[in-house]
Formats: structure tokens, C-alpha cells, sequence
């Protein structure tokens, strides 16, 4: 159907072609579907080799053509930052390429609470799923209201959704 519709034979075309026409937010989830099954490494960007979940955000920014490629670098941190430190790195990055929205779309960064900062970042691909980097789990597929990112007491710890400027 798509060679047809592009005119050509080339496979290859076709999917160029129905990547310029999608929005950036599509571009970040498709992206963001090729990290699926990275395992999780502290501190790593490597497509199949490691990642954890800034970097992952990182990457497939990257991929989608919404950054440029190693122009942005979160520095090395602590596995455990967000349980000793009040800055929230995460939110501060988020917010130099983004806008906080109120309502999800396809390609939105999510940033969930875990200690005493937002210490956890996904993207939502749509149909409630998020792809995002898990300790021990590698980058992963969950649904939005998996309990992983619920606390003890049953408090949803998704705190800020963010959209890269001129997405949509």
C-alpha cells in the first residue's frame, strides 16, 4: 500500500517518506520502540548494549532528529541521587527543550517522582503504555497505571508530562 501510494518500489522510500509526515511526537515513540529490550546500565546510551532512563529519554530524542546527537549530556550521578540531593535535574532539562502540558500525547516525556525529586522519565507512546528504563528490567513497554509507578500508600508518582516545542 505504501509503495503505491509514494509511487515507488523502494520500501526504504516509503518509510522516509511516512517519516517526514509524522509529528515529532510520533517520531520520539517510534524511536523510542527501538531502545525495547535495551538492557539497564547506569549512566549508559547504547541502543542493545545499556541505558537507564535519562539517557533513554536521551537517545531517542536523538534518533527522532528532535536534538542533536551528544548535545545534550546529563553528567554522570549517583544511582541514588534523588534520595539525597533537592535539586531536580531531570525537571531542569526537561524544561530547556519542552513545555509542561496537562494532557498526554504520543511522544510526551513523563517524569515520575521517586524520592525527593522527579528521579524517573518515560516516554508515552500512546494507549497508555510509556517506554521507559527499569533497574533490572532494561527498557521496557508499561502501561501508565502499573504499580511501579504508584508508592506504598497508592499515590501516582507521575508528577510533570512535557512536550518538545513545536511538536504538535
Amino acid at each position: 500500500r505504501e509503495r503505491q501510494r509514494y509511487g515507488t518500489n523502494c520500501a526504504v522510500c516509503a518509510d522516509v517518506a511516512e517519516f517526514v509526515l509524522m509529528t515529532a511526537g510520533e517520531k520520539l515513540a517510534a524511536a523510542a520502540r527501538t531502545w525495547l529490550g535495551t538492557p539497564y546500565v547506569h549512566n549508559a546510551k547504547i541502543r542493545g548494549g545499556g541505558v537507564d532512563c535519562a539517557r533513554l529519554v536521551i537517545g531517542a530524542a536523538e534518533d527522532a532528529g528532535l536534538i542533536a546527537r551528544d548535545s545534550l549530556d546529563p553528567g554522570d550521578y549517583s544511582n541514588e541521587w534523588h534520595l539525597h540531593r533537592q535539586e531536580d535535574v531531570m525537571r531542569k532539562i526537561a524544561e530547556e527543550y519542552c513545555d509542561e502540558v496537562t494532557e498526554m500525547a504520543c511522544g510526551d516525556i513523563l517524569l515520575y517522582q521517586y524520592g525527593r525529586v522527579c528521579s524517573h522519565a518515560g516516554i508515552y507512546v500512546g494507549g497508555d503504555e510509556v517506554i521507559h528504563a527499569y533497574v533490572g528490567a532494561g527498557a521496557i513497554l508499561s502501561r501508565t497505571n502499573d504499580i511501579i509507578f504508584y508508592t506504598r500508600a497508592g499515590k501516582h508518582r507521575l508528577r510533570h508530562i512535557y512536550r518538545f516545542r513545536g511538536s504538535m
